[in-house]
């Protein structure tokens, strides 16, 4: 077997799981799509729905995971490459090009057939320059992870600043619409441009080859500045490392410890799941409600990873999710407890804050801009609504992207202390009952909704309910109130936690859900959601029960 057979049959059983799932469900989405135009649906509405969650997340894979290693440890100066495979007798050329042909040719063949699915809907958009674009991009990625650097700060900036280069050109390259639309000679000369952006590509990626295999650790300098040293290695420090960073008090170190733990976690996902959703999002047009929904739930999907990740463990330490020195530190349960949570709910709550940009960013487009300011017409024309058409567009949109993210980030924060026990058969248990829970009150209503006999009497018992439910919300407040007095006996009980410390934790939610719940009134401009309305729906969603039992939650997985 030669050495190129073998890599490429390598680089293929590494990939072939997940490229034969993408191959698949490009393969149900065409054919879906064009069922869907033979028996005649709407298929404005369902079209790009479908497209972003086939085309995107294949071609997105093909850029950043379709390699001979996986793309891994970006925050450390190694060379991504298989050290295995840069110790083997094969030729620079053969392991730069080869893992690189293979991702050419899957986003190539992805970006034709999405151009011409979107030419049969009447999208027209340019096909190769767009593919140059993409492909050259992913190996830029390729070649930026494999190459070793002196501090994983410096591959960590560039590619963000690859990212920031990479999504205008892409942008650029889709905003075209149409060959026809410019004449020959600036065809030639943007197809030349993108072709000599393309081999640039190639030569760097072969740079990148040739200089890790010889410093696969990583490069170590001849010499350096003082000022230039001194901040590669205060980015550079670790817990493990042999130098130490000093820290006022042990809450700050904590903080910054989670942090410098976790900050890999958030640096890939925000470059590998919300650059591309950017530049998926860009292709269609979205109602403003429809986009509101994604941009919030694409940020969730980064801060729920990013934020779990700092009550994770390393596998290779520890299997669980409490270090072994922070076990034995002499931190009280209620500081790492506490802690920690203030750092999943900030970084949570930071990353759904980005969610405005997203949507700031696809409503670019003059169409989006269009359809937002019908909608914002539609809204101000209502009776219970005051205000202009424009601030009252502002006002919903802002509304409904902090409701969404609130109930998200309140139903996450709810579940913190299962990690934080630290226990298998727990979080098997909470799975399983969230789960019967769920498909519990939704087989509920459907069978509530079918035993209607009709459209008027359904509508009459659904508000009479929502009359009711204001009551119901209230008693639910009492509700919580009882456990949150149990909750406090319990732990003051169990001296993980001082009585002042717990009242302390309940003065700041109460503070915070007071905060949320005003600024939730002063957005919503229908006078039918009183500030009462809007407090509870706050204090309901806000967890505070298992917030003031995370001490104790900790205490288990400490002490076992």
């Amino acid at each position: 077997m030669s050495d190129s057979f073998a890599l490429v049959r390598l680089t293929w059983l590494r990939n072939r799981g997940v490229l034969l799932f993408f191959a698949g469900l490009v393969g149900i989405a065409e054919g879906l799509l064009l069922w869907m135009s033979q028996v005649g649906q709407a298929m404005e509405t369902f079209a790009p729905v479908v497209m972003c969650v086939t085309f995107l997340p294949a071609i997105s894979w093909g850029i950043f995971a379709l390699d001979v290693s996986p793309l891994s440890k970006l925050d450390s100066e190694e060379s991504g490459y298989s050290h295995w495979l840069l110790r083997m007798p094969i030729a620079n050329w053969k392991l730069a090009y080869i893992p690189i042909g293979m991702k050419t040719a899957w986003v190539f063949t992805l970006w034709i057939v999405l151009s011409k699915t979107l030419e049969w809907f009447g999208a027209s958009t340019w096909v190769l320059i767009p593919a140059f674009v993409v492909a050259a991009t992913g190996v830029l990625m390729s070649a930026l992870a494999w190459r070793p650097f002196r501090s994983g700060v410096y591959r960590l900036g560039m590619l963000g600043t690859l990212t920031l280069v990479s999504y205008g050109l892409c942008l650029l390259a889709i905003g075209g619409k149409s060959e026809a639309n410019l004449s020959t000679s600036v065809q030639a000369i943007v197809t030349v441009a993108t072709v000599v952006y393309f081999l640039v590509a190639l030569i760097i990626a072969y740079r990148a080859v040739v200089i890790a295999r010889h410093h696969v650790s990583g490069m170590i300098p001849a010499e350096s500045s003082g000022v230039m040293a001194a901040i590669r290695n205060r980015l550079s420090w670790d817990c493990s490392g042999e130098q130490v960073a000093l820290h006022r008090s042990s809450i700050r170190a904590l903080v910054w410890h989670d942090l410098r733990r976790s900050r890999a976690y958030r640096f890939n996902l925000v470059l590998f799941v919300v650059c591309p959703v950017l530049v998926g999002a860009s292709l269609f047009h979205w109602s403003p409600v429809a986009l509101a929904v994604m941009s919030v739930m694409s940020m969730f999907y980064v801060g729920i990873i990013s934020a779990t990740s700092v009550l994770g463990h390393d596998p290779k330490q520890s299997i669980s999710t409490l270090p072994s020195y922070l076990s034995v530190s002499p931190l009280s349960d209620a500081t790492i407890a506490w802690t920690r949570f203030a750092m999943f709910a900030s970084c949570l709550g930071l990353l759904l804050l980005l969610s405005l940009v997203l949507y700031a960013a696809v409503m670019v487009w003059p169409e989006n801009r269009e359809t937002w300011s019908r909608w914002a017409t539609w809204l101000a024309a209502h009776d219970t609504v005051t205000g202009t058409a424009t601030l009252v567009g502002f006002r919903v949109t802002l509304a409904i992207m902090l409701f969404i993210g609130l109930l998200l980030l309140g139903i996450s924060s709810g579940y913190v202390w299962v990690p934080m026990y630290g226990h298998r058969w727990v979080d098997i248990v909470v799975i399983l009952v969230s789960l019967a829970l769920f498909f519990g009150v939704l087989f509920t209503a459907v069978a509530w909704i079918i035993a209607q006999p009709d459209w008027q009497t359904m509508t009459a018992s659904m508000k009479s309910f929502l009359n009711r439910l204001q009551s119901i919300s209230y008693l639910a407040v009492l509700a919580k109130f009882a456990a949150v007095i149990v909750t406090v006996i319990v732990v003051s009980r169990s001296r993980v936690a001082r009585t002042a410390s717990l009242l302390q934790v309940i003065a700041i939610w109460t503070v915070v859900t007071l905060a949320i719940g005003t600024l939730l009134f002063g957005l919503i401009p229908d006078s039918r959601f009183t500030l009462p309305i809007c407090l509870t729906f706050v204090a309901l969603i806000l967890p505070l029960p298992s917030i003031l039992a995370l001490p104790l939650a900790l205490k288990g997985n400490r002490h076992r």
